[in-house]
Formats: C-alpha cells, sequence, structure tokens
C-alpha cells in the first residue's frame, strides 16, 4: 500500500464509508515540508532532527477539522451518505 490513506465505499447497507490514514507517512510528509532530517525503517521511526517538533505537529493534526473535511467530500462523491446518514 502507498500513498497517505486510503477510502472504501461499500456498495450494501448501511453504506458506511471507511476512511484510513497512515499517520506515519503523514508525519514523514510533514517532517520532509519542514525540511527536518528524519529515518524510517518500514512503519517505525528512526531516527528524527526534531521529536519535539515532531511531537507538536502531531499534536497539531485537527481530527475535528480533517472529520469536516471527509464528511464534506463523502457527500460531493458518495451521494448516498445523505440518504442513509447513521449518525
Amino acid at each position: 500500500m502507498t500513498g497517505v490513506g486510503y477510502a472504501c465505499a461499500p456498495t450494501w447497507l448501511p453504506f458506511r464509508l471507511h476512511v484510513y490514514m497512515k499517520q506515519h507517512q503523514w508525519l514523514a510528509n510533514q517532517l520532509r515540508a519542514h525540511r527536518l532530517d528524519l529515518d524510517l525503517a518500514d512503519n517505525t521511526f528512526v531516527n528524527c532532527a526534531d521529536w519535539v517538533r515532531a511531537r507538536a505537529l502531531v499534536d497539531g493534526l485537527e481530527i475535528k477539522l480533517l472529520t469536516t473535511r471527509l464528511q464534506a467530500l463523502a457527500e460531493q462523491f458518495y451521494p448516498v451518505v445523505k440518504t442513509f446518514r447513521s449518525g
């Protein structure tokens, strides 16, 4: 599996959209964007130039904002979500 994550859109009831996000990959991308050196071994951080900054980036991931954005995408690209809302 490559990339930061994936979404699974089932075609059966209750039409629950499943989203999986590889947070290690997300964090690695964030660290690279901030020009911080890091070493990964598979899915493990072996070394990081600034562990404190890495922790701050993880803490800054706003789950509510992410959920809101994913809900908007689900409604746009998976319209059955509006019809069969499960809460």
